[in-house]
């Protein structure tokens, strides 16, 4: 049973323009087949590289969350079930280098494992190279199906063991390319049943504009965020026109704009593909409690955002991306900053972000009164009541001292029991407990006017 099924909390945002530690957690979505687990928890890059290997898209995401400091405590890595595609890296220069040994070892789910391990021989080609290990796999009867590519193969589940996982491991000289073969949200809903203790988001797909919408569609339903990463120059060189499509469909940061998804998160930069650096985005600023700090102008430890030119953007280019909510490493003297802050729905990150935190310490807080009873009850009474206003009386005021999210005027109101009728006392839910306060913002640009007099 879940907190809200106890002790339910609504908050809604009038603004223009799980468990405590989650919020501070981010998570990263990806196919492969190091291991079988849905999903595992990491303190740094060096047991992701352990895990997987230091070229693994899980790897380099790895490292764009935890190139802050200071760091989150975890990364959280989802596993989307897929098939990969094995390359032999044998070659200098277009050339196979005599001597060079490539292996891995398969292991599938009936318990066969196989060593396919092979050196080469003067006159060898990679492809030589491919069919050697391709017939060492092949012999050994596992639960796997192997397609020769040529230069490549590819390892995939049996037709008639579709549910079967396989594992790879012990590489030398292999390059590994895994593709999903599970819709990504049917595995994120997999993995949420595991371990759903996580708050954001950022997911190695960022070009198939109909997969991308999906999750952010999906994460719209849930007390989380989802950080997207492009370097589409479509987003950079064409404007966008609220209340209309992009001119391209790889403009996904100018759909995502359309769609005004309010917990989704754009950021573009033109390494996004091969660093996932939306990661050192979110890795910035999750370390700290949410509503105590904002989004716009941190100094995240990534280069500033390049055209096509290889220079930092160009005014245009930069306003083109401010007309779509997304965000990006704007760059002043040696400074490097994000620019905006914003969601893609035109709302401030850390007001979603401190709104979900909010909402789930006053569940929290309700929760614990409710299950820490043994001895007592809390009467439906004037004085019971208020054992719960007191409660969010003191969350709000932590809110406001502590986090600078909130500020007065903020006000509760209390219902008195002799108000409440007797049929809503005997179903033991209370109803009517409220509250209104006030957003306290925050300065991100300072205009300031003088006048100097001789």
């Amino acid at each position: 049973m879940a907190l809200q099924d106890i002790a339910l909390v609504s908050i809604s945002l009038s603004t223009s323009g799980v468990q405590r530690a989650g919020f501070g957690t981010p998570f990263f979505l990806t196919a492969h087949n190091y291991y079988t687990d849905r999903v595992r928890t990491y303190t740094g890059t060096t047991t992701i590289g352990a895990d997987t290997q230091t070229t693994s898209n899980a790897f380099i995401a790895g490292q764009s969350v935890f190139s802050n400091e200071p760091s989150v405590d975890n990364l959280k890595i989802g596993r989307l079930i897929g098939d990969s595609i094995i390359s032999p890296l044998v070659t200098v220069d277009g050339s196979v280098v005599t001597g060079t040994t490539t292996a891995l070892t398969v292991t599938d789910l009936v318990g066969t494992t196989v060593d396919a391990t092979y050196t080469t021989i003067g006159g060898d080609t990679v492809a030589d190279v491919v069919d050697n290990l391709v017939a060492q796999i092949n012999g050994a009867g596992l639960t796997v199906t192997l397609t020769d590519n040529g230069d490549t193969f590819t390892i995939a589940r049996a037709t008639t063991y579709p549910t079967e996982d396989f594992i790879l491991s012990d590489f030398t000289n292999i390059g590994i390319e895994a593709t999903a073969v599970e819709d990504a949200v049917t595995g994120l809903t997999a993995i949420q049943l595991i371990d759903d203790d996580w708050y954001a988001l950022f997911w190695e797909q960022h070009d198939t504009l109909v997969d991308i919408v999906a999750m952010a569609t999906f994460i719209e339903s849930l007390d989380k965020l989802y950080f997207y990463g492009s370097e589409a120059s479509e987003s950079i060189t064409t404007t966008y026109t609220p209340g209309s499509d992009p001119s391209s469909t790889s403009d996904i940061l100018g759909y995502l704009a359309e769609g005004g998804y309010m917990r989704t998160i754009g950021w573009w930069h033109d390494e996004a593909d091969t660093s996932f650096n939306e990661g050192a985005l979110l890795g910035y600023n999750l370390p700290f409690d949410a509503g105590s700090i904002t989004w716009a102008n941190i100094q995240v430890p990534v280069s500033a955002a390049k055209n096509s030119d290889g220079v930092k953007l160009t005014p245009t280019q930069q306003q083109n991306l401010a007309d779509r909510y997304s965000n990006w490493a704007a760059i002043t003297g040696s400074t490097v900053y994000n620019r905006e802050g914003k969601v893609v729905g035109n709302e401030w990150i850390d007001i979603i972000r401190g709104r979900d935190n909010l909402k789930s310490d006053i569940t929290a807080d309700m929760f614990d009164i409710l299950t820490n009873q043994q001895g007592t009850k809390v009467p439906y009474t004037d004085k019971g009541i208020n054992v719960f206003s007191g409660a969010l009386e003191r969350r709000l005021n932590d809110y406001k001292v502590n986090r600078d999210f909130l500020t007065d005027p903020i006000t509760i109101t209390v219902p008195k029991s002799a108000d409440i009728p007797t049929s809503e006392k005997v179903t033991r839910i209370l109803d009517g407990l409220e509250f209104n306060a006030t957003l306290a913002g925050a300065i991100q640009l300072v205009d300031i006017t003088g006048v100097l007099e001789v």
